[in-house]
């Protein structure tokens, strides 16, 4: 006899559904689509608009007197405000 005829569950696999309630479910995948949004997307930083000019990369980096690194970093840590547009960015004064 083969271990399969043995035991005939040895090859099924199992599932657990836990029972939630509509709104919990609703509630957490919400927060769950939330978090991925803050981690991905730049259009959602609030950009100073009480100033008007926009600087590209080469003219933060003179004004700021900083290397295009440096910048970026400053970005990342959110010292500097910007507008992205497509893969370029522009920086508020």
């Amino acid at each position: 006899m083969s271990p399969q005829e043995k035991n005939p569950h040895m090859n099924k696999k199992y599932i657990q559904i836990e029972s939630v309630s509509s709104d919990d479910f609703k509630k957490s995948i919400l927060e769950d689509i939330a978090l991925l949004l803050d981690e991905k997307c730049d259009c959602c930083n609030e950009p100073d608009t009480t100033s008007k000019e926009l600087m590209n990369t080469k003219e933060a980096c003179e004004y700021f007197k900083v290397s295009q690194p440096t910048l970026k970093r400053m970005r990342e840590r959110g010292d500097v405000n910007y507008q992205r547009f497509g893969k370029n960015f522009r920086y508020y004064i």
